[in-house]
């Protein structure tokens, strides 16, 4: 009875049972919006932090994650866009870019 359930009480999810018949974990299938999961503030000063950690290795790094980024190619329509020749200066990006830097930043990661 959903009347007397709390908050703490957990509701079954059809799709979820169906779904476990076939080995399928439904909550794994759905894709995480990364930027909904850090506010935007939280991801831009560890962008700068991770740049800050770049400039003291010293060399090229910046340099190369600039290049890095500019070879990154377009996805989908409106997904993910071209980046500046200079992603590391910041300099007027919209939201959405920053996601687009956070998305790919962790697919790169991922696949180092």
């Amino acid at each position: 009875n959903l009347n007397n359930t709390t908050e703490l009480d957990p509701l079954k999810n059809v799709l979820s049972e169906f779904l476990l018949k076939f080995m399928v974990n439904f909550f794994l299938l759905l894709v995480v919006d990364l930027l909904h999961e850090f506010e935007l503030g939280v991801w831009k000063a560890i962008f700068i932090h991770l740049l800050c950690i770049l400039l003291a290795t010293g060399g090229d790094s910046i340099q190369e994650l600039n290049k890095r980024y500019q070879n990154i190619p377009t996805f989908g329509h409106g997904t993910i866009q071209k980046f500046a020749c200079n992603a590391s200066a910041m300099k007027r990006l919209a939201a959405w870019d920053f996601e687009d830097l956070l998305q790919v930043c962790v697919i790169h990661n991922d696949l180092q």
